[in-house]
């Protein structure tokens, strides 16, 4: 089962990570995964990500982050040296919970292809035109879906782009540093600034 915990105080957030842990259980959405035709991208079926889906034991978790340049549009970023953590755009958290929830699903599907990396069920390039009908964006709107129960309100998730967040052959002090020199910190990067000061 993929499990997500969050240790923060927004009320949002925790909603959010509330109804993605219960989705994650849920029959008629484990059910609504099965019966897709196909991912565009993927290397496997939707009853195959359905069946990693109930058997994965992945412990997830949610921190965010401030960005420095206040035009990022990003919801959230991938980390590829911790795929397991989730990290949200502060900026981007003033939204409804079922949106929220689609980006905490949408980030857990990457995580669940980072841990069975033999095969592929992501959706390139994070340009989300046209990915529609990849794997993490379709199960991270019918989440959506069900947690609005509006069949309408689904929106894209918008990714950091790669080139912003240096990760590869770097260690988490570097990568760090920089995201920080490149606009994009945790709040826990912040406490530390200000306790400092």
């Amino acid at each position: 089962m993929i499990q997500i915990s969050y240790n923060g105080s927004n009320d949002m957030i925790g909603a959010a990570v509330i109804h993605a842990n219960k989705l994650f259980t849920h029959i008629p959405f484990l059910d609504a995964i099965y019966n897709l035709k196909k991912f565009d991208m993927a290397t496997i079926t939707p009853r195959q990500v359905t069946d990693l889906i109930c058997n994965a034991d992945i412990q997830l978790t949610v921190d965010t982050y401030w960005p420095l340049r206040f035009s990022s549009a990003a919801d959230a970023y991938d980390d590829k040296l911790e795929p397991r953590a989730i990290h949200l755009n502060r900026l981007k958290i003033n939204r409804p919970v079922h949106s929220i929830c689609n980006t905490l699903v949408h980030q857990s599907i990457h995580a669940l292809n980072a841990c069975y990396p033999s095969y592929y069920f992501g959706h390139g390039c994070n340009n989300p035109v046209g990915k529609e009908h990849t794997a993490p964006f379709r199960i991270a709107a019918l989440a959506q879906q069900i947690i609005a129960k509006d069949k309408k309100a689904v929106q894209p998730m918008l990714h950091e782009e790669p080139g912003n967040i240096q990760l590869a052959g770097h260690s988490s002090t570097q990568v760090q540093e920089a995201l920080y020199h490149e606009g994009i910190f945790c709040i826990y990067d912040v406490m530390d600034i200000l306790e400092a000061n």
